[in-house]
């Protein structure tokens, strides 16, 4: 990309390229050492599912390149500094009540972080442009965008997967694109909901509705967190993929989701 994907702006001498981390350098001193390993980004698409190979690193050195300094060291670093206490107790699975200003500061780091997981994603890529552009302009989760918190019990702490879906009977293409992210980071999952639609507020069904605490739009005055139940690997696809189950949404091509995972 020629601009930062945030402001918006073209690189150049006044505005240098900044490498930015998929997850937060600072997560390494909360979570267990995995040393180099084969990294790969599960991404959850319409046509499927498929594994990208990243090579063999560290997981926690993941960056992407398309973020300017101004960006990285001003108001992205800000955020960071100003959830980290916050979010080191969730990573770690420590309870914690969040009032309304946590909540929408916590929720605007997931949307910062998803997006960026999202540009390493390349094609597969579901959140609009736009969105960022929102999110850099507001330092909020962009209009239309539900986020909640769940606790992840699964075996792999750090990991990012995705679904994009289209709306049924709109006749504006703008008006058609939904999309819904998980990430993990150690014990905390996040979880964001986009979309064009004119309206839609989503609500977790069955299981899922016992491992997932909304903290945007905010709807109580405190978010107790973790949820009573947790979620593992099925869990998590079972998640994203039940983007295919809100009202008028379509996923032409959902796998199987584990039994498991909806009991």
């Amino acid at each position: 990309m020629a601009n930062c994907i945030f402001c918006g702006e073209p690189f150049g001498p006044g505005r240098e390229r900044s490498k930015e981390h998929a997850a937060p350098k600072w997560c390494r001193d909360l979570l267990p050492e995995r040393g180099v390993a084969s990294h790969t980004q599960t991404v959850y698409t319409e046509a499927g599912v498929e594994a990208v190979d990243q090579g063999r690193r560290n997981p926690f050195t993941t960056t992407l390149n398309d973020v300017c300094k101004l960006c990285n060291e001003g108001w992205m670093d800000e955020l960071e500094n100003s959830s980290r206490p916050t979010l080191s107790n969730l990573i770690q699975g420590s309870p914690r009540r969040l009032g309304y200003w946590r909540q929408a500061l916590v929720a605007t780091w997931a949307c910062k972080t998803a997006m960026v997981w999202e540009c390493l994603a390349g094609d597969h890529r579901a959140m609009p442009m736009a969105c960022l552009r929102e999110l850099h302009r507001t330092q909020r989760p962009p209009a239309k965008h539900q986020v909640w918190f769940g606790r992840y019990s699964g075996e792999d702490p750090h990991s990012f997967r995705h679904a994009a879906g289209r709306a049924l009977g709109q006749p504006d293409p703008q008006q058609t694109h939904g999309y819904l992210v998980a990430l993990g980071v150690g014990q905390l999952v996040c979880v964001i909901f986009g979309h064009g639609f004119g309206h839609l507020e989503a609500t977790p069904q069955n299981a899922l509705a016992h491992r997932l605490v909304q903290v945007w739009p905010p709807i109580h005055e405190f978010a107790e967190w973790p949820p009573a139940q947790t979620l593992d690997d099925a869990g998590l696809s079972a998640t994203v993929w039940a983007l295919g189950t809100f009202p008028g949404v379509s996923l032409p091509s959902v796998p199987e989701v584990p039994k498991a995972a909806t009991e």
